[in-house]
């Protein structure tokens, strides 16, 4: 990879986003076909994952990603809440708008043909036994074809150039699950990016949970009932949230 052309494109985009406007967003995401759950899913990591795949094609990049590294630099048009030195994006965990179903069903793998080409050294592939034997693998998986929705503050020109990328998310995509209709970004007049009808909508570490009421109006019940409307674990609370360097403890929504 060449990695100062990298670093310059994250510049390119610090410098792009260093000085917009942010405002209460609700991004809503439909689908075509049942989206498999994705466990709190935070749009913060989903844009930073959707912008590194921009800056990649943008520049002409094309390398082994090494996600653990390059993603903690990705600049998003996303704004912050400073917290006691540190900071948490102002941006929710996704939430269904109805019921997740289960579906069980048999994944099928296959080995095709077509791709007989692409193994230079093999001339003949088994299928009944080895790497490529065919295989299949009952599955039962939470899926639903609810509205997928997330709130942020953010800049609604920059979030939707970014999200022109997306096809399809969650797993099992190349079986065509999670492919995506459309995606809505609304302007709308209150943050509920972190706080919404009483209820925490993102990772926060609790040690920057009881500072919460300095910058949003929330009930006392709210605040002393936290281990009753939340999840309580080491949790990552910034992207890329496969990783293990901002993991400690934190309150997770529960909705």
């Amino acid at each position: 990879m060449n990695y100062k052309l990298f670093k310059h494109a994250l510049l390119d985009y610090e410098n792009k986003y260093y000085d917009i406007e942010y405002e209460p967003l609700e991004i809503i995401l439909k689908f075509k076909s049942p989206v498999i759950s994705l466990w709190k899913s935070h749009f913060d990591g989903f844009l930073a994952g959707m912008l590194f795949q921009k800056i990649m094609r943008e520049y002409n990049i094309y390398y082994h990603i090494d996600m653990n590294n390059e993603l903690f630099d990705i600049p998003i048009p996303i704004k912050k809440l400073k917290i006691s030195n540190d900071f948490i994006y102002k941006a929710s965990s996704m939430f269904y708008e109805n019921e997740i179903f289960f579906k069980k069903t048999t994944i099928k793998k296959r080995f095709s043909e077509s791709n007989l080409a692409l193994l230079s050294d093999i001339k003949k592939v088994i299928v009944n036994g080895g790497t490529y034997k065919n295989r299949d693998f009952p599955a039962i998986f939470e899926a639903t074809m609810s509205n997928l929705k997330y709130f942020c503050v953010g800049n609604k020109a920059e979030i939707n150039e970014i999200l022109q990328l997306p096809l399809a998310i969650g797993k099992l995509r190349e079986r065509g699950f999670g492919f995506i209709k459309n995606i809505q970004i609304k302007s709308i007049k209150k943050d509920n990016s972190i706080i919404y009808k009483d209820n925490l909508m993102r990772t926060v570490p609790v040690r920057m949970y009881s500072k919460l009421g300095k910058y949003y109006k929330i009930s006392k019940e709210f605040k002393d009932n936290a281990y009753k409307r939340c999840i309580l674990g080491e949790f990552n609370y910034k992207p890329p949230y496969f990783q293990i360097r901002d993991t400690e403890l934190c309150y997770q929504p529960n909705i």
